[in-house]
């Protein structure tokens, strides 16, 4: 089982840190905290590295979710409160876009050897098969009920 982390306290931030428009600024140097990595903006606080919007999210509400805090328009450099939800895992992962797909939608590839589209989705870490579609729309349809079943 992995070990959760321990996030500084709403307390801590506020004490230390003003917000503003999705940036922490450290209210001794008076300077935006936190620098770019692949994945996230990052930040040391007390020799921990901590990912800012979750950072952000405790300084609004006082806790961390055990859950994923998701960024609503997929830029995971905005870090505005308004942007930021939680989500569970197979809920962020539907959000997370379309990454190896021709496609426009997530989860909807075209079979060259069937010559046919395919429909699937990964619900809490297993693929389900949705169908077989002759035409594109009728393969986003099935992606797009599945999500609503399956992710409200």
């Amino acid at each position: 089982m992995t070990e959760i982390k321990s996030y500084p306290n709403k307390e801590f931030l506020r004490k230390n840190y003003i917000y503003c428009n999705g940036v922490l600024i450290n209210k001794k140097t008076e300077r935006a905290v936190g620098s770019d990595t692949k994945k996230y903006t990052m930040v040391w606080i007390g020799g921990q590295l901590y990912a800012i919007h979750r950072l952000i999210w405790i300084y609004h509400y006082g806790e961390s979710p055990k859950q994923d805090i998701d960024h609503i328009n997929r830029n995971r450099y905005d870090n505005r409160i308004e942007n930021l939800r939680v989500l569970t895992r197979s809920q962020n992962i539907l959000n997370s876009g379309n990454r190896r797909n021709t496609v426009a939608l997530k989860g909807v590839s075209f079979r060259k050897e069937r010559g046919c589209w395919r429909s699937y989705i990964r619900v809490d870490g297993v693929n389900k098969f949705l169908g077989h579609s002759w035409t594109l729309f009728d393969a986003c349809c099935l992606r797009k009920s599945a999500e609503l079943r399956f992710c409200p």
